[in-house]
Formats: C-alpha cells, structure tokens, sequence
C-alpha cells in the first residue's frame, strides 16, 4: 500500500513538526491494524508532484491551517491536488485540518465548498472552527470530527536524553510583518519595545530567560536584530536549525511566553504553563479547545506586566495536558481504515499503549537532515529574492544615472546656450548704448 502524506514544508518548524507527530501516529495506527506491506511518501502542499499523487492508494493531509483563506492561498493546492485524486478514485483523509478565513470571499468560500463536495473525500477531522466546517460540508454526508493538532503529542514523538538542568523562561519571537499580514495595527517597532519590556521587567525581577524562534528565517532576522539593536548577549537568543531544536528548546523552559501557535501547542504538550499572544483566531481556538482562555492575550494586552502576570496566575492552575484530546486524533486516524475496509480489526489501543508506541519509534535522523535542507533551500530562495531585488535595484539606478547624465549633459548645453545669448545681449546692449552716445553727441 503506497501512502502519501502531505503537509506544508517550510522554514517555520511548527509546520514541519505536524507532518513528524502526524507520520509517527499513523505508523502506530498501521502498527495496531497489523498493517505490514505500505511504503509512506511525503508530498509538500507547494510542490505538487502528479505521477507521485497517481500512484498512492491513499492520501492524507497531516493538519494545519491548510484551508486558510489567506494570503499564504494553501486552498488553490488543495483544489488542484483533490482534482487529481478525484479522477483517479483516490480515497483523500483530511486531517487536523484549520480553517483561516480573514481574507474569504464568496468565490473562495465555495471554493472550499467544492472540495469537499468530491467523491475522492472520505473522512474529515479539524482542529479548529469546527463549526464552520460543517457549514462548508452542510450538502455532503461528511462527518466532521473534532481533534487535536499532531503536535500535541511532541512529548513522545520526541525524547529528552539531554535537557539542561537550568530553567529558563522562554520568549518567542516572531517577525514583525506577521501582525500587520493578519490586520493588526502592530509594527516591528511595537514588537522591539514590548520585547526591551519583558527583559527590563524580568531583569528587574531576577528571572532567567532565553529568546527564541520556531526557526522561520524572517523570525531569525527579527531576533537578531533585536539582540544587536538593544545589546542582547549572544547566550540570551537562540535560533533552531531543525525541528528537534526547535521543540528541545522549549523542553528546557520552566514557562514560555509566545506569538507562534506551535511554541504554544509544544508547551501544552510538554506540560509547560505557557501564555500567547492572539494575532490569529486560530490561537484563541486553540485555547478555546484545551480550556485555557485566559492564557491567550488580546492585543489591548501586551505588554510586559499584563503577560508575566497572567502567565504566573496560568502557572497556579498547573495545567496537565488532556489524554482523551490527545486520543481522539488517533482513534480518528484508527477508524479511518476500518472506514475504507482496509482493516477490520476493533481493538484500538489505549493512550498508554499508543505512547509506549511511539518511544519504540524514535524519529530518525532524517528528519534533521530534511529539516537543514530545507533550511538551505529556503536560504538559497531569500538570497536568490535579495539578489534579483538588488540587481533591479541596481539597474534602476543606473538608468537614472544615464538620465541624469543626460539631464546635466543637456542642462551644460542648455546654460552654453544662455551664457552665449546673455553675451549677444550684452553685445547689442553695448552697440545700442553707442548709437544712444553717437546720437547724442552728433545733436552738440
């Protein structure tokens, strides 16, 4: 059985830690089943790949806000993708599924209508906006399951052999076009000053910290320049280079303080109290699922002593994560087959089982090497931007310094032509001031 996986790749690791938690708890599922001959391939949503969508026998979405009516327009792949899948009868789980719609329009809500309307659709789950996923799915027999996001079970997808025994509170940082892409009235500037805030106020306070990224190149460059622009220590930022760094990094935080959805769901996963600020609706529905409202911050709120409060009064409460929210993805994904006759089998593991599962399977060492790959390629398409932005720059440059070239060239001509009349001027002033004299003279 040939499976294929497909998520959005991206230099954010969040992303690419859903399609990790996703494939591991589907081995687990295949495991439970007894499921022994399938080869899994993984597709990136942006690069779609047709003779890799013809020849799978079945093909999951691992999750996310792929069905995000925004400017990052992931539906456009997910009509093409479902296209194809449609016409060569390929059953399509969708799973874990988010719905962004900021920017949706009627065109593009039904759209998302159309999609789910095709026979290749056989199950659905999402993560959020539950309710507006029956909405869009209201003339199909689709039912729509409520699940967790995959990263909810980063704990034991991951294992910590060596986490350091100094705790710190983390601050995530995120760059500072996110806020105004998800209209908000907040700049990079607003972001510099709120993260001077936090390390004035926890400096004042004798509480050890660490700024840090999920890993986005565009984060990368915010932190740096933050850590340049107001003195930040070198030993006081740190930028993961792989998923695993990304999610070791907030395994060594006693408390984080976030913007990025997936710095929350690691800390939620890792049993770490954690608040976040809300620039999406996504992360106010994420709290809304685990019953944690009060650690999402509404813009009116952030600043330094508004979100170290609250993260203390979250941090009473010692919050646990949920088994059973945990759970109903995999019992989702479990039934999935069981659905589409590929098994029959009705013993589905308990939660303890399904993580003594996913010890046994520790994430290979691709996973890093995918993960710097991506990381270069990323790099190599920023420089490539950067480089066609300055060679245009560049030429544009030069064609005004041909023009204004030309305009001194033409100015020089135009002030000879000037100064030459200006002298013919003066030479018929001076001719007429002689007649004037002669004239004069001659009436003496």
């Amino acid at each position: 059985m040939n499976i294929l996986i497909i998520s959005f790749v991206d230099d954010n690791f969040g992303d690419n830690l859903i399609r990790i938690c996703f494939e591991s708890l589907l081995k687990v599922v295949l495991k439970n089943h007894h499921i022994k001959d399938y080869t899994i391939n993984r597709m990136n949503l942006k690069d779609i790949d047709n003779n890799l969508l013809i020849s799978s026998d079945i093909i999951f979405f691992a999750g996310g806000g792929l069905f995000g009516l925004s400017y990052l327009n992931f539906y456009k792949y997910l009509d093409k993708i479902t296209k194809i899948a449609d016409e060569y009868n390929i059953p399509v789980i969708f799973s874990s599924m988010g719905v962004n719609n900021m920017d949706a329009t009627k065109e593009t809500e039904d759209k998302l209508v159309d999609i789910l309307k095709r026979k290749c659709i056989k199950a659905v789950s999402v993560r959020e906006n539950e309710d507006l996923f029956r909405q869009y799915s209201a003339e199909t027999s689709l039912t729509i399951d409520s699940v967790c996001d995959p990263a909810c079970w980063s704990e034991y997808v991951y294992h910590f052999d060596n986490i350091s025994s100094k705790r710190l509170l983390g601050i995530n940082v995120v760059r500072g076009g996110l806020f105004k892409d998800n209209g908000l009235s907040w700049h990079l500037g607003d972001e510099m000053r709120y993260l001077d805030e936090l390390k004035r106020f926890l400096d004042d306070s004798g509480i050890d910290y660490i700024f840090y990224t999920n890993g986005n190149f565009l984060d990368n460059n915010t932190l740096l320049y933050f850590a340049k622009e107001y003195h930040i220590p070198s030993n006081k930022i740190f930028i993961p280079h792989t998923t695993k760094e990304f999610v070791d990094i907030v395994s060594q935080c006693e408390k984080t303080i976030s913007i990025r959805m997936h710095s929350a769901i690691v800390s939620y996963a890792l049993d770490i109290p954690s608040v976040t600020l809300k620039w999406n609706q996504k992360v106010g529905l994420f709290y809304k699922n685990i019953g944690r409202l009060e650690a999402c911050l509404d813009l009116t709120e952030w600043n330094a002593s508004d979100v170290v409060n609250r993260l203390f009064e979250v941090e009473k409460k010692q919050y646990k994560k949920d088994e059973s929210y945990l759970m109903a993805l995999y019992t989702y994904l479990y039934n999935v087959f069981v659905k589409l006759g590929i098994s029959s089998n009705d013993n589905c593991y308990d939660f303890k089982t399904v993580k003594e599962s996913l010890y046994l399977d520790n994430v290979s060492q691709r996973e890093d090497t995918d993960d710097m790959r991506t990381r270069i390629n990323k790099g190599q398409y920023h420089y490539l931007c950067r480089f066609i932005e300055l060679r245009k720059k560049n030429n544009e440059l030069n064609h005004f310094k041909k023009k204004n070239e030309s305009l001194f060239n033409d100015l020089t001509e135009k002030e000879k032509k000037i100064e030459s009349l200006e002298k013919e001027i003066q030479r018929l002033n001076n001719l007429k001031i002689m007649r004037i004299y002669k004239k004069i003279k001659r009436k003496k």
